[in-house]
């Protein structure tokens, strides 16, 4: 295929995901159109990929000639190019057009009648464990997490008094066998697939999706993804390792020790630090991922200090995980007085002087001078707003926001 047809995103080719609750949509951060949108109430997994939507998608990737609709899916993507954050189409473009593979797939399209198939399906990002979860992360929402979804119906919070479902599930009783026989099907075709949540780990459905993955006859060609906080580890999963091509845990971490469980309410930083440890001490291959925000762009430093001392290497360390939704907590909207702050304090750091370049979507966050002020009030205001809930204490971790934090009502 030409350079000139490559899509404008490589990800509806390839990839599909759908929400805790069984919306579909191109990608994990694609819009979801929970009035109109398909659902695995009404369409399986399979006739999701291969249908209307999806196909007229992909023509418009490769036409660059987009809908209104396709901009409403795509919003987020559009939205970072627009300010210049790194979006995830710009991060799946580097990785896979990188692969013969995928201009070979590419070259199909070529056809104006080709559709898609099953067999196209690099992997997909299903939310097939729901929302579960025993955390409170001050970045997530209800969508991912049963115990805020419950926070917020019981106070309120943006609205969501009127929340019905606090725990979510992709399937029901009705629909939950069609959905797992795609899910059987899918498997046979993907090169990897990831468990998110939620958190796989305290799902009652856990065993029995862990049994189908595992016992799959793609198994051992397929690199299984678990991300988790790190509060719960199955020693099977551990033990079972070598079931796969490849199990990657990948753990979360956004602070440490006391700040850690701050941002991550109801981390227990001992038991965290425990299961990391026999994790590491596993055959499963172990990264940590960090999504940077305004609770943690000031303080990489300290993750990175924690991490490099349990032995894990730069590589496995994943740095370019930015919070954009909510808006209120994007680091880009620090006031300029703390962005300079924080980038001094990082800036003096060996690792940061060092590999420059693995910080760079931080330093380039801290150095840009664009930035809305009204949104990091609402941020300040909502961990105000937390704090009363919960009993705790921002300022105690961030002194720095004192004078916009105590100007405000919550």
């Amino acid at each position: 295929m030409k350079k000139n047809k490559l899509p404008w995103c490589i990800d509806p080719f390839i990839n599909f995901a759908h929400t805790a609750d069984g919306y579909y949509r191109p990608c994990c951060v694609g819009t979801v159109d929970r009035t109109n949108g398909a659902n695995v109430s009404n369409m399986s997994p399979i006739e999701y990929f291969t249908g209307k939507e999806m196909s007229n998608l992909r023509r418009e990737m490769l036409s660059k000639n987009f809908s209104d609709h396709t901009r409403f899916l795509c919003a987020q993507c559009f939205k970072n190019d627009k300010d210049g954050v790194t979006s995830r189409r710009k991060k799946e473009n580097k990785t896979y057009f990188a692969f013969d593979e995928i201009h070979e797939l590419l070259a199909k399209y070529n056809d104006p009648n080709y559709e898609a198939v099953v067999e196209d399906l690099k992997y997909v990002n299903f939310k097939i464990l729901g929302n579960l979860c025993n955390l409170k992360c001050l970045m997530c929402g209800p969508s991912a997490s049963s115990k805020i979804a419950a926070e917020w119906k019981k106070h309120d919070i943006a609205g969501h008094g009127n929340l019905k479902n606090v725990e979510r599930l992709p399937y029901n009783d009705e629909t939950k066998q069609s959905y797992m026989k795609d899910f059987n099907i899918i498997l046979e075709n993907i090169d990897r697939f990831s468990l998110v949540g939620g958190e796989a780990f305290i799902n009652p459905n856990f065993d029995e999706i862990w049994d189908i993955l595992s016992n799959n006859k793609n198994a051992n060609n397929m690199d299984l993804l678990i991300i988790t906080n790190g509060t719960i580890l199955p020693q099977k999963v551990l033990d079972n390792a070598n079931n796969f091509k490849k199990l990657l845990l990948l753990f979360s971490i956004d602070g440490v020790y006391e700040r850690g469980s701050y941002v991550r309410s109801g981390l227990d930083w001992n038991k965290f630090e425990l299961n990391v440890k026999r994790a590491l001490n596993s055959d499963a291959d172990c990264s940590f991922t960090v999504a940077t925000s305004i609770l943690n762009i000031g303080y990489l430093d300290d993750i990175y200090d924690y991490l490099t001392n349990l032995g894990v290497p730069d590589h496995k360390i994943q740095w370019d995980s930015v919070v954009t939704e909510p808006a209120h907590l994007r680091a880009s909207n620090l006031p300029m007085e703390i962005k300079t702050m924080y980038l001094k304090k990082l800036s003096m750091h060996h690792a940061f002087r060092k590999n420059n370049t693995k910080f760079n979507s931080a330093l380039q966050t801290l150095r840009t001078i664009n930035s809305d002020h009204k949104s990091f009030l609402n941020g300040i205001k909502f961990l105000k707003k937390i704090d009363s809930i919960r009993n705790t204490d921002t300022l105690k971790f961030f002194p720095e926001f004192a004078e916009y934090y105590e100007k405000l009502n919550t």
